[in-house]
């Protein structure tokens, strides 16, 4: 569905979603976690299998997903 935001009719695909162009509908989705709660086995292991299967949760529910990489350079920030 094309939306005006003010700017004139932007259809959604990958361009206009990637460059922010295609707005208020698409914007990232973010997690945060306290570092601290990582030493908890349970959290732990959520965030590692969602970044490890995240690309393909987003991919399979039919939504545009970050590079796969982001995935993996987010892990190695978090230690993981």
């Amino acid at each position: 569905m094309a939306i005006d935001a003010g700017e004139g009719c932007v259809v959604p695909d990958h361009a206009t979603i990637e460059d922010g162009s295609y707005k208020p509908l698409a914007r990232p989705l973010f997690i945060y976690v306290n570092v601290a709660s990582l030493e908890r086995p349970g959290v732990r292991a959520f965030v590692e299998h969602y970044m490890d299967h995240g690309y393909d949760l987003v991919v399979g529910e039919g939504y545009l997903p970050v590079a796969p990489g982001v995935y993996a350079a987010n892990k190695a920030a978090a230690g993981l």
